[in-house]
């Protein structure tokens, strides 16, 4: 900041070098990023290409988060809405995920990591929680939070309705 108002006094003082002055600051500000290695100084192209791809992945991740009930009605058993809620976790960016009743484990998917940040959900007996890496939350921290916590809640009702249906299966009684 010193340099850059260094720069700033000498574009003032002396008129006929403000050109020099501002084309120095931008060299310093890009020798900075390219310093800290940001992508869109080093890689511009592909970040720019990879953006694309995000917005896709994060329109779909917040598409299906707000329809999470819908999207876990369809599945008949538990393991299927644990393949479902696991394809929304990766599009979430979530490394692991763990669901248990009364203590004991049901299911989890994903390797444990302690530094990850683990959000923790309770209802009724059921807990779930998820493992962000920080590259994860930080990319999406405007609306990751609420989001976990609406398909935790689908998550619950949906396991409660696969643990007390209120229809019963009709079988044929067997000859």
């Amino acid at each position: 900041s010193g340099v850059f108002g260094v720069l700033g006094v000498v574009a003032f003082q002396w008129p006929n070098t403000r050109g020099f002055a501002y084309l120095g600051g931008l060299t310093l500000a890009w020798l900075l990023l390219y310093t800290l290695e940001y992508d869109v100084i080093r890689r511009p192209v592909s970040t720019l290409r990879g953006q694309s791809d995000h917005r896709k992945r994060r329109s779909l991740m917040l598409a299906l988060g707000q329809q999470m009930e819908e999207f876990l009605a369809k599945d008949p058993h538990q393991e299927a809405v644990f393949r479902s809620i696991r394809y929304w976790g990766d599009l979430a960016g979530v490394s692991r995920l763990e669901v248990r009743q009364q203590e004991s484990t049901v299911w989890a998917s994903g390797p444990e990591d302690q530094s990850h940040r683990m959000l923790l959900f309770r209802h009724q007996g059921w807990e779930i929680r998820w493992s962000l890496p920080e590259a994860s939350w930080t990319l999406d921290s405007d609306v990751k939070g609420e989001l976990l916590e609406e398909v935790s809640h689908a998550l619950f009702e949906r396991l409660q309705q696969l643990e007390n249906p209120k229809v019963r299966a009709f079988r044929k009684p067997t000859p």
